[in-house]
């Protein structure tokens, strides 16, 4: 039996979940999430990113879920108004062992999951977790009057299954938290069928109501 991956690394609570594969831009200004970038930077340049299950943002005491993803720094811009902006990318997910909160900022103890890479999954549910995705995405573009552009879909069950996470961009947090704890691709991506025919059926309700243009996205306009 192998041995537990685990590993110390600071964490950063926040009102979003961080999925695998997806790009985190920050704005650092607390000066504890700038002592915990000096310390990233010295080290291997990473940190967990958590959802916060109870607390604030800014400011004082904040508990995270128990799974979050690693955020490996990409990118630091220049300092704009006090604020430091970086770019991070999520890489694996995580689950907090011990928490420490002896420092400005919180570390914690975590194992990083290994994922198995070719996880069984069939065709019927690969296909309908594809189907959805399209659906949604096209129901999110057409909310926001952009009923021509195109956002290509992954075909592979492990990116796939991330993926609807990541572009669930009207879904509750706590909803995509779920997802994000979801053990394996194949139940990701039944977790994401569900969650993303439910997200379609709203935004066809506020398309009917309001008319395009309602609904904040989370893909780029570059």
């Amino acid at each position: 039996m192998s041995s537990r991956n685990t590993r110390q690394l600071p964490i950063f609570p926040l009102s979003a979940v961080l999925f695998p594969g997806a790009t985190l831009p920050l704005r650092i200004f607390e000066p504890r999430y700038k002592e915990m970038l000096r310390a990233c930077m010295d080290g291997d340049r990473r940190f967990g990113v958590a959802l916060i299950k109870r607390g604030d943002e800014v400011g004082g005491y904040a508990e995270p879920y128990p799974v979050g993803t690693v955020a490996r720094i990409e990118d630091i811009g220049s300092p704009s108004g006090g604020a430091l902006p970086i770019v991070a990318m999520g890489e694996s997910r995580f689950r907090i062992i011990t928490l420490d909160r002896t420092r400005p900022y919180l570390t914690a103890t975590v194992e990083v999951i290994n994922e198995d890479l070719q996880p069984y999954t069939s065709d019927d549910i690969l296909v309908a977790a594809m189907d959805a995705t399209r659906t949604y995405i096209a129901n999110l573009l057409a909310s926001q009057g952009a009923w021509h552009a195109g956002i290509e879909v992954p075909e592979d069950p492990f990116p796939l299954s991330y993926f609807m996470g990541i572009i669930a961009a009207s879904a509750p947090e706590r909803s995509r938290q779920r997802l994000l704890e979801s053990d394996t691709a194949g139940e990701r991506l039944q977790a994401g069928i569900a969650l993303l025919e439910e997200e379609s059926e709203r935004l066809r309700d506020t398309i009917m109501r309001s008319g395009p243009g309602e609904v904040e996205s989370r893909f780029s306009s570059n």
